[in-house]
């Protein structure tokens, strides 16, 4: 989303997201109404999230986004019950540059 990053993020830091204004306001906007206002791929994604906003967010696969928690039936069950407001794409990288995965050609 274009625009400057949210106050009271932690964006960039270790991976995270900067968090700017249009994506703030709309997880914040009827968030009482979820369990979740949004889900984001890796901790440090929902962690800039959650702190920008102060609102819960489902952090997907752990520290780095390879954590099979939740599952795939378990998020599915999640949106179909209505407790998740948004899914976060993106927000940087989910390992410092220079470094791969290994048997993989992606950073």
């Amino acid at each position: 989303m274009p625009g400057g990053r949210a106050g009271g993020g932690m964006g960039g830091l270790l991976g995270g997201a900067d968090v700017d204004t249009e994506a703030k306001e709309l997880l914040e906007t009827d968030a009482d109404d979820y369990t979740w206002a949004a889900a984001a791929i890796g901790a440090q994604n929902a962690a800039s999230h959650q702190l920008a906003t102060g609102e819960p967010v489902m952090a997907i696969g752990g520290f780095i986004g390879t954590d099979p928690s939740p599952t795939l039936a378990q998020f599915q069950q999640y949106v179909k019950d209505g407790k998740i407001h948004y899914f976060v794409s993106g927000g940087g990288s989910r390992l410092p540059r220079g470094r791969r995965r290994e048997g993989s050609d992606r950073p």
